[in-house]
């Protein structure tokens, strides 16, 4: 499961988890810190398509852009810069459809 969390030290950012409490083997991590440092990419409209997540979220180059996922640091990357430029195209209501996103 993804979410968007703040640690306190980077910013909202893409998380992971896969549920289990605390002290019973959790696995909980942040997948990558899109933005560096303390500013937020805010990762929103998160949609899993065959376990592959596709997301908006903005790296404080490009604006909010899509981005796609596969749950760890490799695999995380800007799909397109869409709008040329740091105001983005802000992609939203991401679905699924036939498998794709």
């Amino acid at each position: 499961m993804y979410f968007a969390a703040d640690d306190g030290f980077r910013g909202d950012e893409l998380w992971a988890t896969d549920g289990m409490p605390t002290g019973s083997g959790a696995n909980t991590f942040q997948v990558f810190d899109i933005n560096p440092g303390p500013a937020p990419s805010h990762p929103v409209y998160m949609c899993d398509v065959d376990g592959t997540l596709f997301f908006s979220a903005d790296d404080g180059q490009h604006g909010a852009e899509l981005w796609v996922s596969q749950g760890n640091a490799t695999t995380t990357r800007l799909v397109l810069d869409i709008q040329a430029g740091p105001a983005g195209s802000s992609p939203s209501h991401i679905v699924s459809y036939n498998g794709l996103a």
